[in-house]
């Protein structure tokens, strides 16, 4: 399967907004799990304070990492963690932060 989205420069910033997230729980296939942003704030992490978003869709094992987009099919969120009624993703905006270091940070190997 090959999938192409897009994402928003435009971050969700408020509560209500409509999102979708794509997962594969319990190693199950794939599923699209419907809910809204409930919260839109920062969570302490261990040095910091983070954005972070919490949704009411119902996340479970396997969707972590999958994509939360919103009504125009942009992608403006990971899913992070689920548990119970208590769903956090990673706004879309520090997703593609922590990829670009990490791109810029590798280091190409030989060609064998």
């Amino acid at each position: 399967m090959n999938w192409k989205f897009t994402w928003t420069d435009q971050p969700v910033r408020y509560e209500g907004q409509a999102v979708a997230a794509v997962g594969a729980p319990n190693g199950w296939g794939f599923s699209l799990l419907a809910g809204i942003v409930s919260r839109y704030g920062e969570a302490s992490g261990m040095f910091q304070a983070l954005p972070m978003m919490q949704i009411d869709a119902p996340i479970t094992g396997g969707n972590s990492g999958g994509p939360v987009f919103n009504a125009r099919g942009e992608a403006v969120g990971m899913v992070s963690f689920g548990k119970g009624a208590f769903n956090q993703a990673v706004p879309i905006d520090r997703v593609l932060e922590a990829a670009d270091r990490i791109r810029r940070s590798a280091v190409a190997l030989p060609a064998r």
